[in-house]
């Protein structure tokens, strides 16, 4: 994987598509900024289920050239 810039960590309650929309009761939803050079990446990424609706994936980056 290449990076060209900054990564977003989202809550794991809120879908990529919600962030920046406001909630219907006000507030928006959190965002911590990830700085994330420029560069090459490898990709290690799991994901397990509890159930039909609920499960967890964990995503790490570690740079290509370690």
């Amino acid at each position: 994987m290449a990076s060209v810039g900054p990564a977003v960590l989202m809550d794991s309650a809120e879908a990529g598509s919600d962030l920046g929309i406001e909630y219907p009761g006000g507030g928006m939803p959190a965002e911590a900024p990830v700085p994330l050079p420029a560069g090459r990446w490898r990709v290690h990424a799991t994901q397990t289920k509890v159930d039909e609706e609920d499960w967890v994936g964990l995503v790490q980056l570690l740079s290509a050239e370690s």
